[in-house]
């Protein structure tokens, strides 16, 4: 590890100061996520595509911050300054959790990049009732689980781009008592003359292009397709009551589509640009700023991962009743035409 000076420096110091409490916002995220999949799962709502994916949203989501609260827990349970050592065990283990934020980050991802397709494609091709599978929650289970498999493949040049090793930068504090006197950390396999970083470059441009670039230019494609498509739909409406239940289910689909385009534009798109200009980079020390900015976007993210639960609140009548009973507020009402699916996800 080489030291840095100046503005990286500054810019780290006050990441790690924001990454330190973090742990509240994950642990509110991570309630509001399972009390999401808890609406989500329960009879009242209607079973499709769509309703499938925003419960895999719901739990990658809630996956993804875990390491922030395991390093708030050791935090609160060590306050001083007498931080016992990082032994090998506890390395390895704050290793897998950050590649299950990685995999994690990429699901969350997809799986909101194949909302949007399911719900263009099943617009587009309403009239064809071959492919009416495409809105049934089958068909969301098993795009879920090859989203994962595919993502677990690229999580493999994760793996490979680090080492456990000693950490030649810590010193014994006198007057702590410590079970060890040696730490370790994750470290960045650096190769050799003839592989040099080569799992680091593939995972770097691996993540950059497909899990945050492109997707920031699909996002606001399949939006424009999206709105084209459910404004022909609205023509074809030939019943007046229905034809203004499709306006409104424009409009909520529309704010979705927003949501989801402006949260990857303006979070995603910085990310993918920071890991290029570190995949130019030999190491972590010649990349600080990059991976510090890539740092504080994927903490913004996880208190935004909170709002999820708040949209189908606003947008599905069919949510906002099964909430309400849940609370026992009022009796749940049938809402065939507000429901997860009609206003998010089915034609």
């Amino acid at each position: 590890m080489t030291s840095y000076q100046g503005l990286d420096a500054i810019i780290d110091t006050w990441t790690t100061k924001f990454e330190d409490i973090m742990y509240i916002f994950s642990i509110l995220a991570i309630f509001l996520n399972l009390f999401h999949i808890f609406v989500l799962s329960r009879r009242m709502m209607t079973s499709s595509a769509v309703t499938s994916l925003l419960i895999g949203i719901a739990v990658v989501d809630i996956l993804s911050p875990v390491y922030y609260v395991k390093i708030g827990v050791k935090d609160l349970i060590f306050p001083g300054p007498c931080i016992p050592p990082r032994g090998y065990f506890e390395t390895v283990f704050n290793w897998i959790l950050l590649a299950i934020r990685d995999n994690c980050r990429r699901c969350s991802t997809w799986f909101g990049l194949e909302l949007a397709a399911i719900r263009m494609l099943s617009l587009k091709l309403a009239l064809r009732k071959q492919f009416n599978f495409i809105t049934e929650s089958p068909f969301g289970l098993k795009t879920i689980v090859i989203t994962v498999l595919v993502s677990c493949g690229i999580s493999i040049f994760y793996v490979f781009r680090y080492q456990v090793v000693p950490d030649p930068d810590w010193i014994f504090i006198p007057g702590c008592h410590n079970p060890r006197d040696i730490q370790y950390y994750v470290d960045e396999i650096e190769g050799n003359a003839k592989a040099p970083g080569r799992a680091r470059q593939l995972h770097l441009l691996l993540t950059a292009i497909l899990e945050k670039i492109l997707p920031s230019f699909l996002f606001p494609i399949i939006g424009v397709v999206l709105i084209c498509e459910l404004g022909k739909a609205r023509k074809l409406v030939e019943d007046v009551r229905k034809a203004s239940t499709s306006v409104r289910g424009t409009e909520k689909m529309n704010k979705l589509v927003i949501h989801m385009t402006l949260t990857f534009i303006i979070i995603e798109f910085p990310i993918g640009i920071c890991k290029l200009l570190t995949a130019t980079k030999d190491s972590y020390e010649d990349a600080v700023i990059p991976e510090s900015i890539t740092k504080l976007f994927n903490m913004i993210y996880v208190p935004m991962t909170a709002t999820h639960c708040f949209i189908c609140y606003r947008m599905s009548s069919q949510y906002r009743d099964t909430v309400r009973r849940i609370l026992r507020m009022k009796k749940a009402s049938v809402h065939p035409g507000s429901s997860i699916g009609n206003s998010m996800g089915t034609a």
